[in-house]
């Protein structure tokens, strides 16, 4: 049954973001936290751009980029503006999450493969390393024991992290569909 939305006037039902009245105290919960889950990801979205905004204009002003022997001059700015990249993007994939749960519930599409994005992003940062050190073990042979040792370092928890999420959106996923043939049955 649909309800109208005061705000709208349109059709409104329960998880669509807009109080029809008769959501559970559980829903109302999970809307709530995630209106709040997601204006903080478009305060960090917004701060990342900023502080990357930031980050151009000092290389590009003559600011020397750090002295701590990391990172060379010319590899400085590409290096932070991906690791801008990467967090911006992250970020946003939650901040879709989360707008997907405030308007859809949790046992969405829409939040399954926000996850598995997620997942996927975490599972690339986290083999990276080890595809370094594979071609490092390629280049200089005589090093690979010690390669070895680095390469079983690596296996960080970024690796584990992504293959966890990349699980529960796979779950979730599973879900939506059990919820949908649920909801045809009589």
């Amino acid at each position: 049954m649909a309800f109208m939305d005061a705000e709208t006037n349109q059709p409104s039902q329960p998880g669509s973001g807009h109080s029809t009245g008769s959501e559970t105290p559980r829903l109302r919960r999970v809307m709530k936290l995630s209106r709040a889950l997601r204006l903080i990801c478009r305060i960090l979205m917004a701060g990342l751009v900023l502080a990357s905004a930031a980050t151009v204009a000092n290389v590009f002003l003559g600011a020397a980029p750090p002295q701590n022997g990391a990172l060379p001059g010319p590899v400085y700015l590409p290096a932070v503006l991906l690791a801008y990249l990467w967090w911006f993007a992250s970020i946003l994939l939650l901040e879709r999450m989360f707008n997907a749960f405030l308007h859809h519930g949790v046992f969405h599409p829409a939040g399954a493969r926000c996850l598995k994005w997620l997942g996927a992003i975490y599972l690339l940062c986290g083999t990276l390393p080890v595809v370094g050190f594979v071609i490092q073990a390629i280049v200089d042979p005589a090093r690979v024991g010690e390669l070895l040792t680095l390469v079983v370092a690596a296996l960080n928890p970024a690796l584990l992290g992504g293959l966890i999420l990349l699980m529960i959106g796979w779950i979730l996923e599973e879900a939506c569909e059990l919820r949908a043939e649920q909801d045809l049955t009589i």
